[in-house]
């Protein structure tokens, strides 16, 4: 979703209820990880030359980076863990399509990052088959339907987003060989 805070259309309708979403998830998320939306998250780096060693890229003025927005991230210590996409009531194929390249993007830079899709106020039970099909790169994906974000569910979410930061400590150890 992009930034938009008039909350004039569905993008802007996506926001609030993301940050509503996220204001309830913050009581139960431990102290050690931050949770925000429309953060930005750098998903490319565009490097001018090598260094004289041919081992690293030489001098920072000659990288570019670019971002987009995550509509929910949570980060531990600076270091990305887990990005939501949010929609709102549906979703389509071109969403899915659209965000899990998205979410190849980031997992190019930050190989340890756990992608979720997430729909609020949906009017279906499940996620379609449309998702399943067209999902290259989510790590998990979950529908809330009207009226069943309720504390238990709040929790239970929790739960699974615990279990997402645990894995991209796990990866990012594997990969960085770091003691976590």
């Amino acid at each position: 979703m992009a930034k938009n805070l008039n909350g004039e259309n569905k993008v802007g309708i996506e926001l609030y209820h993301a940050k509503k979403f996220v204001n309830r998830l913050k009581k139960y998320i431990p102290n050690n990880i931050k949770i925000e939306t429309q953060k930005n998250l750098q998903y490319v780096n565009y490097f001018h030359k090598i260094d004289s060693n041919g081992y690293g890229i030489e001098g920072k003025s000659e990288c570019k980076k670019m971002c987009y927005a995550i509509d929910i991230l949570l980060t531990e210590d600076n270091i990305p863990r887990v990005a939501i996409e949010v929609k709102i009531k549906s979703y389509t194929t071109h969403d899915i399509i659209t965000y899990s390249e998205k979410a190849g993007t980031h997992k190019n830079l930050f190989p340890h990052l756990q992608y979720g899709f997430l729909c609020l106020e949906s009017t279906n039970e499940k996620l379609s088959s449309r998702y399943h099909l067209h999902n290259k790169i989510f790590d998990f994906g979950h529908i809330v339907p009207v009226g069943q974000d309720t504390d238990h569910f709040i929790q239970k979410y929790v739960k699974e987003l615990e279990s997402m930061i645990k894995e991209s400590r796990e990866i990012e150890k594997n990969i960085f060989n770091k003691k976590l």
